[in-house]
Parts: C-alpha cells; structure tokens; sequence
C-alpha cells in the first residue's frame, strides 16, 4: 500500500509542479527580459528618456491643474506663439489621461509615466499569451507573447510614445474578444460589444489606431469568413458592423472634439513628401532591431537607410525566417490560420507606405511613368492639397506604387495617419503567431527546439533604457529670460541639425522650457503643427543661412518675436551662431553655459533681441516696383509696385496710408490696392493733396503665412519732362509713400 500511496503523491506533486511552471515560468521571463531592458529604478525621480517623454510628464501635471480649476483646459497661451495651443491636439487621446492622472495624483508625473510604461508590457504580455493560447503550446505561445511585447519597433515607445504603449497592449485582446465572440454562444453579441470597446479604447489612447483597428477587424474577421470560422454572410456582418459601431460611437464625442480643436489650429496639412518619408523600407523587415544591444551594428550594415522610426520596423531575422517556413503549414490549415496571415500581409503592406523602398529610398521603374501619371492626376483631382502639382515630381513619377498610395487617393484623411510604418505592429500580431508555429513545426529533438525559442528571444532583446533624472534644472538661459520684458511678445527657439538650415525644436524640451522663463515661444510639441507653425518651419528650410537672409528679421518682426534662443545643439548651430553675430539687426544678449549634470538641455543656449525697426512707417517687405530708400520714403516706379507681409494667423490687419501722387496737368491720377489678388480700396485724386487713409484688411483676405499686396496708379510720369526743368528726375514714377504699415487690428 505505502508504494502506490507515494507513487500518487510523487505524481501528484510533479503534475502540480508542472502547472505552477507552466504558469510562472513565462512571468519568469517576461520579469527577466523586462529587467534587462528596463533601467529605472527610481520611479518618482527618474524617466527613461527625455524629448517626447517630457510632453507626456507636462501634459499630465497640465490636465491636473486645468482639473483642479487652476487654468483653461483648451488653450495654452505659451506653445505656438501667437495662436497659442489647442492641447486637444495632442497625439495622446482622453484615454491617455484615464491612465495618467489617477497614478499622477498617487505619486506625480514621473511616477504616472514610468508606472503606466510598465503595466502596457504587462498588459501587451499577458494579451498575447492569452491569442497565442488559441493557436499555439505553451513554450510556443512564451516566446510569441515576448516577441510581441519586446521587438524593438515596440519598445523605442518608451521615449514617450505613451499613448502608442496603451494602443499596442490593447491589440492582442482585442483579437482575443473577437475570436471568443467567433466561437459562438449566447455571449457571442457581447464579445463584440467588447471587442468594439477596446478597438475605441486604442483609438482614443492614439488617433493612429482609428484606421488601424478598423484594419485589424477586417483583416482578422475577413479571415474567419473567408476560412470558414462564421456560417455565414450575415454572421460575418455581425461580426464587423457591431464592433464597428461601438467602437465609433465611443470615439465619437472625442474624435469630434479633436477635429474642432485641429481646425481651431488651422493645422497643417502634411505633404506628400512628409509622409512619404515616414514609409518603411521592405530590407528593413527581416533584420535584428537597429537599437539592438548586441546585433545593432548588424542590422545598420545591412540596412543603410534612416534610423529613425521607419527604419527600426525589424522583427529578427530568426523570427522571420520561422515565419516563412509556417506559411505552408498554415495555408493548408486556413480555417483556423487565415487571419493571421491576412493580418500579417496587409499590415506588411501598408507599413511599406506609398511606394516601394529599399533603405530608405524610392525604388523607382521608368515603364510605370505612365501608371503613375494617371494615379497622380486622380489624386490631384480630389485631393489637391496633398497632390499638389498637376503631374508627379520626382521620385514619385516613377516610383513602384503600393497600396497606400491608393489608399490615399481615394479615403477621406488615409495620410493623416502619416507615420504608415507603424502598420507594422498590426503585422506584428500574424508574424509573430506565424513564428511561433514555425517554432512548433521543429521536427527535431525538444532541446534544440528550446534552443530556438531562446534564440528568439534573445533576437529581440531590447535596448536597455536609460535612467535620467526628473524634475530638471532649469538652464541659466532660461533664468536669464525670466527676468526680461517682453511687452507681449514672444521667442522662438532654433536649433540646426544639418548643415547652414535652421529649425524649430517642437518637441517636449521646449514645452518644459515654457515653465521655467515663462514667456511664450512659437516653437511647441505635438506632431500636429498650426499653419502659421509649420509655415515658419518651411520657410527655414527653404533659407540656408536663416541669420543672413534680409528677409528674416522682418519675419520675427511680423510674428512679434522679441528674443531667439539659439539651442547650440552640435556643429551646425555653432555654424548658425556665428552667422548670428554677423547681423546687425539683432542684439547678442550672450551665451549660457549648461545647468550641471545630466538635462535635457545638456549644451549652450545664446540669445539674442530682435532690435526695433529703424522706421514702422514702411513695415511690409518690399518686392518689385520700389524705389530705394530715400529721406522721406519711397517712390513706385512704374503703375505697379508689390510687396508682402506675413500673418501669424487669419485675424483682421489695418493697412495705414500716407501717399501722394504724381500729377500730370489735365489727367487726374489714382490708385488701387490689392491683397491676394482682391482689391481691396481705391481712391481718386481731385487734387494733388496727400491721401492717408487707414483701411481694414478683412479676416476673409488674409492667409497664413506670405500675404501679396499690390499698389496699381493710373498711370507714371517722368517729373523732367512736365515740371518745366524744376524736377530734373527723369525716373518714371506714379506715387510716393510716406508710410505703408500693416498691423493686427486690436479688440479692445
């Protein structure tokens, strides 16, 4: 009797050891891998990065003061100078916030951050296991769930894609609630209903996963349907249309919000050139992570293009390969593997962007010129300002097209999404389950199949973080500024990251920096950038040597910037300061040397004042028709003189006036004014008296960005051939300008 008794307790206990490993075992290294990566130890002092990091941090301590009455919740006046900020913009949803703040309160912003980083890996984690589950067996189902939750296109998040961190853990569950709702029962409708909601909780986390979940829920229920899962067309319908509409009716109120706020911005519209340097590269897919610890450097070898965001879609080449090798096995079982394949080609394919590329370069085939002709045209025709010219500029004359080109043609807002190659994480979801049967279908012995599994993992071992100290020293530049009037005005801050162009830095540094000089700077945050913003922008990369441009100073002027902070950031900004020095319209405040120890401002800061205009009288930027500068003003030579000023925003101006004319006995003389091509006023002299006048440019004629205004006279004279010998100017001139100054209206 004692043997068989020790014989099932021996049993007994090896099967619950067994199942305690079977469940801890994965936790283990989960716990394991998230160690190595994750290098913050001190969660309420301490975050992983700076930059974006820093506008998650702000943005949270900002919607907690706005909650506890000490400010607006729309607008912040200090970001994006003159508009201000619509903060709705802001990239991270109200789902973003549902996370945040309640850790916020618990322990401040740095512990908000670290802590909800920290609780996506798990959620990420524990969903993927959970899909896996239904496919695959454990040690398969492991590997898969650490493949997902540690590639590097997933971790880079913690830079401060939060609001990316939320979206991508809510994926794998979303799929789970569909796949339960696929399997039947009398909870089949709310499964749905589940699977809805979390699709609305990714989207309002990221608008990027509006289009994206919809994505995935085609794909994944298409597969079932197409497989053979559903029973039929109307199971299938049902299977789309619920979580459609309850997915859109939980982000309706967010999303019409959003929409206001961004035309509120007048925010820009991204071009096509923009987004197309947003693509992934087809190369970059089979590689180690470019950030890999051990296996970077390969992986930069091999792929020779950016390494920025697009060029960090690498899934291990180890991983791709079992991949590869599953496709057979899994078409030949497509009822249960056809969603993930869809899954994983289309998201693939839409992650490629527009046009095919080879890193980071257009892939380009003469014989399609034509087929991109007619594409471009098309494009063109409904959506102009993203197809802005009439026929292809290159490379995209003859470029390989790819779906998302289409896409863009035809589907309202398709390239809003702008970064495509985060199409990936959708592709992510297929690839990563179709390694893991490949991991499966090892027909070797059970430890070199194990071997496999740590060679996954360890492909996609993840960067170990960084762990910089928060909250931050103030930079004595900022002290400095502090302390300077500005009678309403405001800064801007540039850097210069190639060479002789400058930029704006919109990014979390210079949200942060608002709080410590306290003055309002036309740079900001956000990936959503008003007009007047990126116009700016535009403008100086379109001016090498911004400093030296006879152009920029009256620009700062018209946008009422006082000061520049020049971030002397590397080389090229040293360039830039140099050129700086030499204009004679700015005052050189000095320079300021770092706070001590690690910041986000770890380098210089000059600046420099904008000095006040020799004369307002002439404030417009003259262009053709004008006389040079003489004592009292200008003459227009000629019946046509142009000029231009620039608008920070779509407000009404006054246009203030003071011209004479020239007279010729016996042909009364006159003149009209245009701005952007409309005119604006006339007048008739009956005399030869001066005319100053002040007129209202209405809202409705004036743009963002260069405004054109025409001054047109009814016909020039040379002065020597009708004074009699008085005047011997032999010019051929219509009207003097005494003062010409256009000015924002002011409301009392």
């Amino acid at each position: 009797m004692g043997e068989p008794v020790t014989a099932l307790v021996s049993s007994n206990v090896a099967k619950r050891a067994e199942w305690l490993a079977k469940r801890v075992a994965p936790w283990a290294a989960f716990g394991l891998v998230m160690l190595w990566g994750w290098r913050v130890s001190d969660l309420t002092h301490a975050l992983p990065a700076y930059d974006d990091v820093l506008e998650v941090v702000w943005i949270t301590s900002w919607y907690d003061a706005a909650l506890r009455g000490l400010h607006g919740a729309q607008l912040f006046p200090r970001i994006f100078f003159p508009a201000g900020w619509h903060v709705a913009t802001y990239a991270g949803g109200p789902a973003l916030l549902l996370g945040l703040l309640p850790l916020n309160w618990l322990g401040g912003p740095a512990f908000a951050y670290n802590l909800l980083a920290l609780i996506t890996f798990i959620v990420s984690f524990a969903g993927m296991r959970r899909l896996a589950s239904g496919f695959l067996g454990a040690l398969a189902t492991t590997v898969t769930a650490l493949l997902y939750t540690f590639w590097g296109f997933h971790w880079l998040r913690i830079i401060g894609h939060m609001n990316v961190l939320i979206a991508v853990a809510v994926l794998p569950w979303m799929l789970w609630s569909l796949e339960r709702s696929v399997a039947g029962g009398r909870r089949t409708n709310w499964w749905l209903i589940l699977t809805g909601a979390l699709w609305a909780l990714a989207a309002t986390s990221s608008w990027y996963f509006l289009p994206m979940g919809a994505v995935l829920l085609l794909c994944w229920g298409g597969g079932r349907f197409l497989g053979g899962a559903l029973p039929d067309r109307r199971a299938a319908l049902r299977t789309l249309l619920i979580p459609t509409a309850v997915g859109l009716l939980l982000c309706a109120p967010f999303l019409l919000a959003f929409i206001r706020q961004s035309a509120a911005a007048s925010a820009a519209a991204y071009s096509i050139s923009h987004v197309s340097s947003w693509d992934a590269s087809l190369n970059s897919f089979p590689l180690p992570s470019v950030d890999h610890p051990w296996f970077g450097g390969l992986a930069r070898t091999v792929y020779r293009g950016p390494a920025n965001e697009p060029g960090q879609a690498n899934f291990g080449l180890l991983a791709c390969i079992l991949a590869v090798l599953a496709l057979w096995p899994a078409l030949k079982d497509r009822r249960r593997w056809l969603p993930a394949l869809i899954v994983a080609g289309v998201g693939l394919l839409l992650a490629l962007g527009l046009t095919l590329k080879w890193d980071g370069q257009t892939v380009r085939w003469e014989a399609l010129g034509g087929l991109n002709e007619a594409i471009w045209r098309l494009g063109h025709f409904l959506k102009p300002d993203l197809f802005a010219s009439e026929s292809p500029p290159a490379p995209f004359d003859t470029a390989i097209p790819l779906p998302g080109l289409l896409l863009s043609v035809f589907v309202p807002f398709w390239e809003r999404a702008r970064v495509f190659a985060r199409y990936a994480l959708l592709a992510s979801l297929g690839i990563y389950l179709l390694t893991g049967l490949g991991l499966e279908r090892v027909r070797w012995p059970k430890g070199v199949r194990w071997v496999l599994a740590a060679l996954l993992v360890i492909g996609v071992l993840p960067h170990p973080s960084g762990s910089v100290p928060f909250p931050v020293a103030p930079h004595p530049a900022f002290e400095w500024l502090r302390d300077q009037p500005t009678d309403g005005q405001g800064v801007v801050d540039l850097d210069a990251w190639r060479p002789d162009l400058l930029y704006l830095p919109n990014r979390g540094q210079t949200l942060l920096a608002t709080e410590y000089h306290q003055k309002p700077t036309l740079a900001g945050a956000s990936s959503i950038l008003p007009a007047h913003v990126a116009f700016f922008d535009g403008w100086l990369a379109a001016h090498p040597h911004a400093f030296l441009d006879p152009d920029f100073v009256p620009l700062l002027r018209q946008f009422a910037i006082r000061y520049i902070l020049l971030h002397v950031s590397g080389g090229y900004a040293r360039d830039a300061l140099q050129d700086a020095r030499q204009s004679g319209e700015l005052r050189d405040a000095g320079c300021f040397d770092p706070p001590v120890g690690p910041g986000p401002w770890a380098y210089p800061i000059c600046i420099f004042e904008v000095r006040p205009a020799k004369t307002s009288a002439v404030n417009v930027l003259l262009r053709t028709g004008w006389s040079g500068v003489e004592a009292w003003g200008h003459w227009v030579e000629g019946t046509e003189a142009r000029a231009s000023w620039a608008a920070p925003m779509r407000k009404p101006s006054r246009l203030a006036l003071d011209i004479f004319p020239i007279c010729v006995p016996g042909r009364p003389q006159g003149v009209t004014i245009e701005v952007n091509g409309k005119i604006l006023t006339t007048h008739q002299w009956q005399e030869c008296e001066p005319w100053q006048s002040e007129v209202v440019i209405p809202e409705d004629l004036i743009q963002v960005g260069w405004n054109d205004i025409v001054l047109r006279s009814t016909y020039a004279a040379r002065p020597a051939d009708f004074t009699g010998g008085q005047n011997a100017d032999s010019r051929l001139l219509s009207v003097g300008v005494r003062r010409f100054e256009v000015s924002p209206v002011t409301v009392p």
